[in-house]
C-alpha cells in the first residue's frame, strides 16, 4: 500500500494531494528521539551524543510546498530560529531546508557568532503510533561543527503534555511562547 492509498482513508488529515491541513500545525521531537550526534572538528575531533529538540510551525502550503518556522535547542541551550521551505511529494517524500533567521547561528562555538550554512532534512510522511508523523533525517553545520539527527516529528497541540512540558527543555516555556520569540 502506497502513501496515496494510506492517506486517502484519513479524511481531512491525510490527502496526498492536499496537505493544507498542515498549515497552523506544530511538530516536536518526542523524548525517545532526542539523541543526536554532534561533531566539533578541532585538532582532535570530538564526537558526542547530544539532545536535539526541534520544533516546526507550518505557516503556508501550496501545491506540495511548505513554508514555516523552526526553533531548535541542543542540550537545553537557548532556541535558535530558522525559516523552513520545502516540499512533500504525492508519494509522501519530504525535503525541507532550514535557513538561520538573519543568516547567523549562535551555536557552532558557544558564545560566538558565525555565518551558518543552511540545513537540509529528508524523510517521509508515515503513520507512527497511530498518528501522522514526519520520519526525518538531517545533517547540518560546517567544517568546524556539525550535527546529525533522525527522528519522528510528532504533532503537538495546546492541551498536550508536550505543549507545556517539551522534552529536552526545562519546561519553562510552552511551544507557542517559544515561537513568540521567532525572528
Amino acid at each position: 500500500m502506497g502513501w496515496r492509498d494510506r492517506a486517502e482513508g484519513d479524511g481531512a488529515q491525510g490527502s496526498a494531494d492536499d496537505l493544507s491541513w498542515l498549515v497552523g500545525t506544530y511538530w516536536y521531537v518526542p523524548t525517545e528521539y532526542l539523541p543526536a550526534m554532534q561533531q566539533v572538528n578541532v585538532t582532535e575531533p570530538k564526537i558526542t551524543q547530544v539532545n536535539d529538540q526541534t520544533l516546526w510551525y507550518f505557516t503556508e502550503y501550496s501545491n506540495g510546498y511548505l513554508v514555516g518556522q523552526c526553533a531548535a535547542s541542543v542540550d537545553g541551550d537557548d532556541f535558535e530560529y530558522q525559516s523552513i521551505v520545502g516540499s512533500v511529494t504525492p508519494e509522501g517524500t519530504v525535503c525541507l531546508s532550514f535557513t538561520p533567521v538573519g543568516g547567523i547561528s549562535l551555536h557552532p562555538v558557544r558564545g560566538s557568532v558565525s555565518v551558518a550554512n543552511f540545513i537540509v532534512g529528508q524523510g517521509k510522511m508515515v503513520k507512527h503510533q497511530g498518528e501522522w508523523a514526519f520520519l526525518m533525517q538531517m545533517t547540518g553545520g560546517n567544517g568546524v561543527y556539525n550535527l546529525t539527527h533522525w527522528a519522528y516529528m510528532m504533532q503537538t497541540r495546546p492541551g498536550d503534555q508536550s505543549w507545556t512540558n517539551l522534552p529536552g527543555t526545562d519546561g519553562s516555556q510552552s511551544v507557542d511562547e517559544i515561537f513568540a520569540d521567532w525572528g
